[in-house]
């Protein structure tokens, strides 16, 4: 008998200091959301050396960044659902920052930052996650 082993996705994070400059690189497996979007493990730099944190990450898979807080699985999947709904919005775009407001327009950016605060609420008590990926 031979078995075929599923093939999975996998991309390639850059890992950033507090100041927001590139410090590593670590490839982790993802969970898709949507075409543009996915849910990766978060990432960390120790020591030099890349590290897997015990939170994940909604991350655009077009620039490999995260959008929003880190957080538990199920809140990752419910607030990355929501922003993959959010109309007038191609993700597939390679835009960030102040461009893709530009792109986007204030109103639909805003919408996307409030929505991705809610992340933020599950870094509190209110979040009782027991999922596993």
């Amino acid at each position: 008998m031979i078995t075929t082993l599923p093939t999975i996705p996998i991309i390639t994070l850059d890992i950033y200091n507090q100041d927001r400059i590139v410090v590593g690189r670590m490839t982790v497996p993802y969970e898709p959301i949507s075409d543009h979007l996915v849910i990766t493990p978060s990432a960390y730099l120790s020591e030099g050396a890349p590290r897997l944190a015990s939170t994940f990450a909604v991350t655009h898979l077009p620039t490999g960044r995260r959008i929003g807080a880190r957080a538990c699985l199920n809140c990752c999947r419910t607030v990355g659902q929501q922003l993959a709904d959010i109309p007038g919005i191609d993700w597939n775009t390679t835009t960030t920052g102040d461009d893709f407001k530009a792109l986007v327009g204030k109103a639909t950016f805003n919408e996307v930052a409030a929505t991705s605060r809610k992340l933020l609420s599950c870094l509190s008590e209110a979040c009782d996650d027991e999922s596993e990926w």
